[in-house]
């Protein structure tokens, strides 16, 4: 998914940590509840927000985590699935889980894919991250890039003469045959 806003991980540049983050708030307290069903799909997960000196593909050893139905990925985990190269790659600046080391930056993924330490005052993208409920039904898909999973319920385009007020976040749209996610 691409960002879903643009915030500061916090306003005084003096903490990296997600627990009192900024951050966290927005991911659970604004855009959880504008997830349609989201207490049927989205189930809480244990969300690791351990600091890391390097990006590379060595996990650390797990320290700190927080129980939460939103999160983000770490800077391993976008590592793991191939960095600048993989399909994480959106080609904007957002913010990763991942501490820097013991000062008061956090990990980001630049423009070009890759990542960097950056002060928690800066806006940066947020794109969340959730764990489904394994009683969640699919309707298609083979989780693919180019064919992601469609959970049972999701519509992809509205129906012709539906209001835009009655479609949510997620859904799409078509304006002047271009098609439109709404955010």
């Amino acid at each position: 998914a691409n960002n879903v806003t643009n915030i500061s991980w916090e306003n005084t540049c003096s903490s990296s940590d997600y627990s009192i983050s900024q951050v966290r708030k927005w991911l659970n307290n604004e855009f959880l509840p504008k997830l349609q069903n989201h207490n049927e799909i989205v189930v809480s997960a244990s969300w690791d927000y351990t600091s890391d000196d390097t990006a590379d593909d060595t996990k650390p050893s797990r320290t700190n985590y927080v129980d939460d139905k939103v999160g983000m990925l770490t800077s391993y985990e976008y590592g793991k699935t191939g960095g600048g190269n993989g399909f994480l790659n959106v080609r904007y600046i957002w913010w990763t889980m991942t501490p820097y080391g013991g000062n008061s930056n956090v990990w980001q993924i630049g423009g070009d894919g890759g990542q960097y330490s950056n002060v928690t005052c800066d806006p940066r993208g947020i794109r969340p991250s959730i764990v489904v409920s394994p009683t969640i039904s699919l309707n298609d898909g083979t989780g693919t890039k180019a064919d992601p999973y469609i959970i049972n319920g999701d519509k992809e385009v509205a129906n012709k003469n539906e209001l835009l007020n009655t479609r949510i976040s997620g859904e799409y749209i078509n304006f002047n045959n271009v098609k439109y996610r709404i955010m």
